[in-house]
């Protein structure tokens, strides 16, 4: 048994470019539901940016969602191998067809639904194109109603795993493991790793730049930073694929 399984319990948070700070926020509030908790400024580089926060009621680990808008600055990111390809969100099972149609409705490119490893899906693109997913999931964490989602039947639980887009698939199941991820499931090109992270079919494309449209960083959480936040302990595990 590799000395750190089960030391990484779930997803903590996903960091995502995107284009605009407002039609983020109305997109997240208004068509997912989430709730905007907070935005700060970051000021690693030489540009200040806005972080947007997005998550349950109380900014629980495994629901929280947050996002850079480099608009403002006129940068622009690339697609390509080494990144997260979507960020998937949990919700009902029984909600998917009710979520897949009010997307539709909304406007909002939407791709067919599928189903990978026994779970029910659909991508769907948010307005900086960037790539997203829910999944039909039995998940009992609570949710955040908002005026945007208001019902408990639909409403997003949280994040539910990511797909990574990888160029050489052993290579990244060897990585994980090595933080205690386990292989639980494959299927056609995509194999599950279980513990905080979903990955995908390899892409052999060039590496991609951090910015709009681009997910920037995914982190776990362990167990000390889970005192606080015992009742989340079980979600968001991870799942991950990649092409054999």
């Amino acid at each position: 048994m590799n000395s750190l399984e089960g030391h990484v319990k779930s997803l903590h948070h996903v960091s995502v470019g995107v284009e605009g700070a407002q039609e983020d926020i109305d997109f997240m509030r208004r068509q997912l539901g989430f709730r905007f908790i907070k935005a700060t400024v970051l000021f690693d580089g030489t540009l200040p940016v806005y972080h947007l926060y997005y998550a349950d009621r109380v900014g629980s680990a495994g629901t929280v969602f947050t996002t850079f808008p480099w608009k403002q600055w006129g940068l622009t990111g690339r697609k390509g191998s080494g990144q997260i390809k979507r960020t998937a969100f949990s919700a009902p099972v029984a909600s998917i067809d009710r979520w897949y149609k009010r997307l539709v409705d909304a406007g909002v490119t939407v791709f067919d639904m599928e189903e990978r490893l026994g779970a029910p899906f659909f991508a769907f693109q948010n307005p900086a194109g960037l790539d997203m997913e829910i999944i039909g999931a039995e998940d009992t964490r609570e949710p955040w109603l908002s005026d945007g989602v208001d019902d408990p039947d639909m409403a997003i639980r949280g994040l539910h795993s990511v797909v990574l887009s990888v160029q050489d698939a052993d290579t990244m199941i060897g990585f994980l493991e090595t933080f205690g991820f386990r292989v639980t499931g494959q299927e056609r090109r995509y194999t599950r790793l279980v513990s905080w992270c979903t990955s995908r079919p390899s892409h052999r494309g060039p590496g991609g730049m951090p910015a709009v449209c681009t997910t920037t960083s995914r982190c776990g959480w362990t167990p000390r930073q889970s005192r606080r936040r015992s009742r989340n302990n079980s979600s968001a595990r991870a799942t991950s694929t990649f092409p054999r």
